[in-house]
């Protein structure tokens, strides 16, 4: 009866009951998506901890590799600014010192420029030189006096004439810093307004060589040889400016001029390596082979681990069709100097000639290893691997080249001959519509290769050498 009683409140109540019992639920649901959330918090602080204790290290790491920068950094500051805060904190302690107190009161800002110029001038004296130099109209200076404080301002930047060489324009013992080439600027352009203003020469020979020197580094032959000339004028028996105008004209395709100062340089001094240097590449540019051959053996008498001079040396032999010399000469200028891109490549274009394809295919990967933006290494790598057999190879290796030249028609065509000879009709016919486009005398050649013999009937290909 009891049970009956409880199941009427039941089915009487139930909107009472139903709602606590959606509630009911609600809430255990409430409470599980809070013990989730209040999980994954703690997922998330773990991971935020472990990246806080990361990012941690990344800054100590850094932090040491800032410090070990500075520290090389101090270690390799030239000599004369070792010293300099010392020097500028002994110049403020006698400025102090020597203060008078009627001398008017100078600000913070004063002091300071006034010490760090003090500092400059002592250990850059040159800049003082170069200030002397600017005003030598109201210092009412002679041109030897001039030319004195031009010769100081050489000497304590260390800047002396050299014998240029002809190859690379490169052949300095003491590559210059940005530091001396801005006083070399200033100087020239200082000489120049004096000499202009005062209508006389105010440098002496060595300057003037030091001068043209500077501006045949930067490929401005025509002013080098005009500095060249302006020492012969002062001493018409200095070798060295001779010698070094004789390499400007070289690279101012002026030849036979160029010879001329080789030759007289010769006359003067018989042993002048880089002279007879000199002399054997105006003879190859001259087509004098034997002649210059004859050159280059007197510059390798004189200096036999020149390897510039041995590299000359096989580019003659090798015009000259002794190949089996000018690959000894290669291997005489690599064991000097292993790292010469040009003189690998040569090696491998000899090994050519030869029928040595394995060994050319080496030096051109050596070639390649020193300088990888090399066209012509890619491209005649391609032409040791087609003749391997190592087809797939060797278009990848056409391929760098067209990448790195886009308009290399050479290996545009070769790379069609490759497709040609491997039977891909379509990727022939294409490559060779491609070099014909930028080099119509393809279209002669292709008729007469015998690469294109399996399409020597084929109307399509007909079409594009007819067209």
């Amino acid at each position: 009866m009891q049970f009956l009683i409880d199941m009427t409140i039941l089915t009487e109540n139930w909107w009472i009951i139903l709602p606590a019992f959606l509630a009911f639920v609600c809430i255990i649901g409430l409470f599980a998506a809070y013990l989730r959330r209040k999980k994954a918090k703690k997922k998330e602080s773990t991971k935020e901890t472990r990246y806080s204790e990361e990012m941690k290290e990344d800054i100590i790491n850094l932090m040491q590799r800032i410090a070990k920068i500075e520290k090389e950094f101090i270690e390799n500051i030239p000599p004369q600014l070792k010293g300099l805060g010392e020097q500028m904190r002994n110049l403020e302690r006698t400025v102090k010192e020597h203060k008078s107190e009627n001398k008017p009161v100078e600000s913070d800002a004063e002091k300071k420029s006034a010490r760090l110029l003090n500092a400059i001038h002592l250990n850059f004296p040159q800049i003082k030189l170069l200030e002397k130099l600017e005003q030598y109209s109201q210092l009412s200076l002679t041109a030897d006096e001039i030319r004195k404080i031009i010769s100081e301002i050489l000497e304590k930047t260390r800047m002396s004439p050299y014998a240029i060489d002809v190859q690379s324009g490169e052949d300095r013992k003491n590559p210059r810093g940005i530091f001396e080439e801005g006083i070399i600027t200033q100087l020239s352009h200082k000489m120049y307004d004096i000499e202009k203003n005062m209508n006389v020469t105010v440098g002496d020979e060595k300057a003037y060589v030091v001068l043209g020197n500077f501006q045949y580094e930067k490929g401005d032959f025509i002013r080098a040889k005009d500095y060249y000339l302006k020492a012969l004028t002062m001493n018409q028996s200095y070798s060295l400016a001779r010698c070094n105008l004789g390499a400007s004209l070289l690279h101012m395709n002026k030849y036979e001029e160029a010879l001329g100062e080789f030759e007289k340089t010769l006359e003067n001094e018989p042993y002048h390596a880089k002279a007879w240097h000199g002399k054997g590449i105006v003879l190859v540019r001259l087509d004098r082979y034997e002649e210059a051959l004859s050159s280059f053996g007197k510059a390798v008498e004189l200096t036999p681990n020149d390897a510039r001079i041995w590299h000359s040396s096989g580019v003659v032999l090798a015009n000259l069709g002794r190949y089996e010399e000018a690959l000894k000469a290669y291997e005489n200028a690599i064991e000097l100097n292993p790292d010469s891109p040009d003189t690998w490549y040569n090696k491998g274009v000899t090994l050519i000639q030869l029928g040595l394809h394995e060994k050319a295919l080496k030096a051109y990967e050596h070639n390649i290893r020193l300088k990888p933006d090399s066209y012509n290494a890619w491209y005649n790598k391609g032409l040791a691997l087609g003749r391997l057999g190592r087809y797939e190879d060797a278009l990848m290796a056409y391929d760098k080249a067209i990448y790195l030249k886009p308009d290399f028609t050479d290996a545009l065509y070769n790379k069609a001959c490759l497709h040609a000879f491997t039977g891909d009709k379509e990727k022939a016919l294409k490559d060779l519509k491609k070099a014909i486009l930028l080099n119509p005398d393809y279209r002669n050649t292709a008729g007469e290769d015998d690469d294109f013999r399996s399409l020597a009937e084929d109307e399509d290909f007909k079409r594009i050498l007819n067209n």
